[in-house]
């Protein structure tokens, strides 16, 4: 049985807004207007920061998501927005504590990476899913997580997963290469546990959120082609178009399954693995 999975019914994943409102925070705290002061006011600020994101989504939002440029490139676009932050006098040193678990050592890009991955978080309600599912995972059972990702969003996911399963045997994360590459290959992150990526392989989960409207092929489309045909599959996600490009690629409707219901199920009823 190989079990795929939304990576995102596995954490905590709040509004974009909250981002947006992290953004705003950085022009609050470090923007200057042409007189030297700084723009102070929330509201205004966060308009700013949401028109800038809106304008840009297509060229800078999906392609890093899609992996069309690395992060080095991501965090290059996000500072010609934010040029303020490449100011002489700016200090950074007491926000060093705050950013000390970020990809990133240069403090300009730490400051935009914890707040581009301010919207990953994770509750006490789904803290216990990661280890439910990598419980079931054999090497004649594989889990693989799918997502339209990006390795700024995963490396805090990971630190998550971490977190809230010490006793877990998870790989290296030093080991653990979830970078854009021209690699179109999975992320093992624990044993048999393996991350299916939209930045890997070039692709989103499903054909229609895919730029040419005439493909059929999707991330989704990919996995399960690599899956032996005579294997039991389970698709589980929070997304019903998730769980209809499942049952449109030929996974029957009985074992698809929305997030809430397989993991709120009683443990007993899920043991796909035996």
């Amino acid at each position: 049985m190989t079990i795929i999975v939304n990576l995102s019914a596995l954490h905590t994943l709040h509004h974009h807004s909250v981002a947006l409102a992290a953004f705003a925070k950085i022009r609050e705290d470090y923007a200057m207007d042409c007189c030297g002061f700084r723009f102070l006011q929330t509201i205004s600020n966060y308009v700013i920061v949401k028109g800038q994101f809106l304008i840009s989504r297509n060229t800078l939002i999906e392609p890093y998501k899609r992996g069309a440029i690395d992060t080095e490139r991501f965090f290059e676009n996000l500072l010609s927005m934010y040029d303020f932050l490449n100011a002489d006098h700016l200090d950074f040193s007491n926000k060093a504590e705050e950013l000390k678990d970020c990809y990133s050592r240069n403090p300009k890009h730490a400051l935009l990476e914890a707040a581009w991955n301010a919207i990953i978080d994770m509750n006490e309600h789904v803290a216990g899913r990661f280890a439910q599912i990598a419980e079931q995972a054999t090497p004649e059972n594989p889990v693989y997580l799918i997502s339209n990702s990006n390795p700024l969003n995963v490396h805090k996911i990971l630190q998550l997963f971490r977190k809230h399963n010490p006793d877990m045997n998870f790989f290296d994360p030093a080991a653990i290469h979830s970078e854009v590459t021209d690699e179109n290959v999975n992320v093992q992150i624990a044993p048999n546990v393996f991350l299916c990526l939209s930045y890997r392989h070039r692709l989103f989960k499903t054909a229609e959120q895919n730029p040419n409207p005439n493909t059929t092929t999707s991330l989704l489309k990919n996995l399960l082609q690599g899956i032996p045909q005579d294997k039991d599959v389970q698709v589980i996600s929070q997304f019903e178009g998730d769980l209809l490009e499942a049952r449109r690629l030929g996974v029957p409707d009985a074992a698809t399954h929305r997030a809430a219901d397989y993991f709120d199920a009683p443990a007993h009823t899920h043991q796909f693995g035996s």
